[in-house]
Parts: structure tokens; C-alpha cells; sequence
């Protein structure tokens, strides 16, 4: 396996991480958790 593969995967995991734990934040203060809730939580993130 190529070096620049692995580092592809390890940003793809680091991304899912990032995805549930945002999911896991938000639905501590709501039960339901929307897709259109996510963008808020990461300060970089925009909405179109």
C-alpha cells in the first residue's frame, strides 16, 4: 500500500470521528439530530 493512501484514510477517519462526535453533542441537548444542525457546530463550516 502507497504512503499517501494511508495518510487519505487516517483524514477520512479523523473526518467520521469528527461527524458522530458532532452528532453525539448535539443530540446530548436534543433528541432528534438533523443534518442541517451539523454545519453549526464546526466554526469553518458554512451554509449555503
Amino acid at each position: 500500500m502507497e504512503a499517501g493512501t494511508m495518510s487519505g484514510r487516517k483524514k477520512i477517519y479523523a473526518s467520521g470521528e469528527d461527524y458522530l462526535e458532532a452528532v453525539l453533542i448535539l443530540q446530548k441537548g436534543k433528541s432528534v439530530v438533523r443534518s442541517v444542525d451539523l454545519p453549526g457546530t464546526w466554526g469553518s463550516a458554512s451554509r449555503a
